[in-house]
């Protein structure tokens, strides 16, 4: 795992020292107050005040301990300075940040105390103990995934003990074998008694259509309760017939009546509007799996999703999977929301096709679904599955971006398919490396959620058996279709077509360790339309400066890594040097996050517009000051150039 958390310093609660020998009347220097979150989670931020009588050279070290009895060194963040610290009689203070999640893991029981001891030349000390109320590591656990694992089957010891090794663990709950005790021992990791290695575990949950549905006619549905309702639906677009790629601001989320059918309103009938120019009053349905099509917009739906359990209707829902008093109380880490294609744009599908769905009216909906989860689960894990819209500027959708709600997004068929006929489509490859990917890696760093990709191991130059070791056929195209996938920033999974293959093939062949600085990529591609489509000229650096009254406005493009990335702009009054190591010297710096959506960029990628923009204020008007940006990943390697911009601040 490998990246931090940003703390709101406004939580802070100031702890009152407690002095355990002599008085500071002695001479001999004194913590003078400490400084902690209210509430600890992933990287904290940890004050400490230090005082005496006269000037001093002071070491302090920190300790943390689950027990108060024995203590461990706590983990600092890399190169903090600990010792020969200066203190005077007006007080010095320092910051030292804590990987909590490092020692402590994420699933915290019972009580933490964190030891500050302060020691000066003489050998005397003052300490500090401090009991820590609340440790809520989870979501900072999400986003150091290395590995993860997804199935949807039948569950033995076997396969938990496969599971066990992985970072991350999606399941599906309407499984009779998956029970809280099943849920547990994945959770526990490989040393259940390590809270260190500990699993994430997510529940699949189907949000955009009914299972409950599948193989009940619909007159069986009629005589049902539970698919009644109000018996105001099927409902359709508002907007009207033929409405396709019109704007979906303002949209009611409720949908229009249908032919009166006296469904529950959260069932959909455009399809047949757009095959037959009128609705026939019944839900319409996926011809693959026959499940009726929803609207997750629909406040009544939410609610059957959350409260539905397993034993009343074959699947569980998200209370019986998040919570530990309700239903079979599985009590998950989150939830996997699948089947958000349903909201996709009309033109994505036609009438004829088995999955035709034309309820893109419905994507406004389908985002409140998804800031309910988080509303009322504030400190689960979400992942969203594909709904790739959201994130391309090409579409509506994008206003209704579900970025800012999810930990991750999962993608299929990066590069190996499950189609039998080949080992992978070049075309479909190059299309998704060159021209999808970073545009998803930008949104995917704009709002710090991790992006998953599900590769199959099928084709007639590969044998799935190659991923559990007894067969060595296709294992170069195995091996490589794992580190494609890496390197473009992504966590990734193996599987064969059926999705029942358990195994641990990409979590012992992925990278293990980071060393490679980011690679600048492009949004905006001029090869985009040959076959296949060429790779982009990354665009390197700063791009754009641009002035206003006491500010300049930056905008610049995507960096790519297998590690999270962020930006960082150096700025000058004079002219920028560099160093032997190419760094920046005698230059101020501002991290640039959040970055925000240039106007430009909304209407798609192009070849002046990028996706990232950010304001430098508190700039000297009249003063003309130089420009660089690099990017860098969580594991401190720097993608640096010599991209110099010039303006003069207004």
């Amino acid at each position: 795992m490998g990246t931090g958390f940003t703390w709101r310093w406004s939580l802070y609660l100031t702890l009152t020292a407690s002095l355990l020998s002599c008085s500071r009347g002695s001479g001999r220097a004194s913590i003078q107050a400490v400084t902690l979150p209210n509430e600890v989670e992933g990287d904290v931020p940890i004050q400490v005040t230090l005082a005496s009588d006269t000037t001093k050279s002071l070491d302090v070290t920190i300790e943390v301990s689950t027990d108060r009895q024995t203590w461990s060194p706590a983990t600092l963040a890399e190169g903090s300075t600990t010792a020969g610290l200066s203190s005077g009689p007006g007080g010095s203070s320092y910051v030292f940040t804590w990987d909590s999640l490092r020692d402590l893991g994420f699933r915290i029981s019972g009580d933490t105390w964190i030891k500050i001891t302060a020691t000066d030349s003489g050998g005397l000390v003052d300490i500090q103990e401090q009991k820590i109320e609340r440790v809520s590591n989870l979501l900072p656990a999400s986003k150091r995934v290395r590995n993860y694992m997804i199935y949807f089957g039948a569950w033995d010891t076997a396969k938990v003990r496969t599971a066990e090794t992985h970072d991350l663990v999606i399941l599906y709950p309407g499984q009779t074998s998956v029970t809280r005790a099943l849920v547990a021992d994945i959770q526990d990791g490989v040393n259940a008694s390590d809270p260190r290695d500990d699993c994430i575990v997510l529940a699949y949950l189907n949000i955009g259509e009914d299972e409950r549905t599948i193989g009940l006619t619909d007159q069986q549905l009629l005589a049902d309760a539970r698919f009644v309702g109000d018996g105001l639906g099927p409902r359709v677009d508002p907007r009207g017939p033929n409405s396709g790629g019109l704007s979906l601001a303002d949209v009611d989320l409720r949908g229009a009546p249908s032919a009166s059918g006296g469904y529950a309103s959260f069932y959909l009938d455009d399809n047949d509007v757009e095959a037959f120019g009128v609705g026939d009053g019944r839900p319409d349905r996926n011809g693959v799996t026959g499940a009726c099509y929803v609207n997750a917009g629909s406040d009544a739906w939410f609610e059957v999703v959350h409260e539905m359990q397993r034993s009343a209707g074959g699947l569980g829902g998200m209370r019986e999977c998040l919570t530990k008093d309700y239903g079979a109380s599985l009590l998950c880490d989150g939830v996997y929301l699948d089947n958000i294609d349903t909201v996709a744009p009309n033109s994505f599908t036609a009438p004829g096709q088995p999955d035709h769905a034309t309820f893109e009216w419905t994507a406004p909906g389908m985002t409140k679904f998804m800031g309910e989860v988080r509303r009322r689960y504030p400190k689960q894990v979400i992942m969203q599955n594909r709904g790739l819209f959201f994130f391309d500027p090409r579409y509506p959708h994008y206003h209704f971006a579900t970025g800012p709600l999810i930990d991750y997004l999962k993608i299929e068929n990066y590069r190996l398919d499950s189609d039998p006929s080949r080992d992978f489509d070049a075309y479909a490859f190059a299309e998704n490396k060159h021209n999808l990917l970073p545009r998803l890696m930008a949104e995917a760093q704009r709002f710090t959620f991790q992006i998953l990709s599900l590769g199959y191991a099928e084709g007639p130059g590969i044998d799935p058996n190659t991923l559990l070791g007894t067969a060595t056929t296709g294992l170069t195209t195995l091996l490589d279709d794992v580190r494609e996938a890496e390197l473009m920033g992504m966590r990734h999974y193996l599987t064969n077509a059926a999705g029942d293959l358990v195994n641990d093939f990409a979590r012992r062949n992925g990278i293990a360790n980071d060393t490679v600085a980011p690679v600048w990529a492009s949004s905006y591609n001029a090869l985009a339309a040959q076959s296949p489509p060429g790779a982009p000229t990354p665009r390197v650096g700063l791009q754009q400066v641009e002035v206003a009254p006491g500010a300049l406005t930056v905008r610049w493009d995507v960096a790519i890594d297998r590690s999270p990335v962020t930006y960082v702009l150096y700025f000058s009054p004079t002219q920028i040097r560099f160093d032997r190591n190419g760094m920046p010297v005698s230059t101020y710096q501002q991290e640039l996050y959040p970055a925000r959506v240039p106007e430009g960029y909304t209407q798609g990628p192009g070849v002046a517009v990028f996706p990232f923009e950010a304001t430098s204020g508190g700039l000297v008007r009249n003063q003309q000051y130089w420009f660089c940006l690099f990017a860098r990943d969580s594991n401190n390697n720097w993608a640096k150039n010599t991209v110099v911009f010039t303006a003069r601040a207004q």
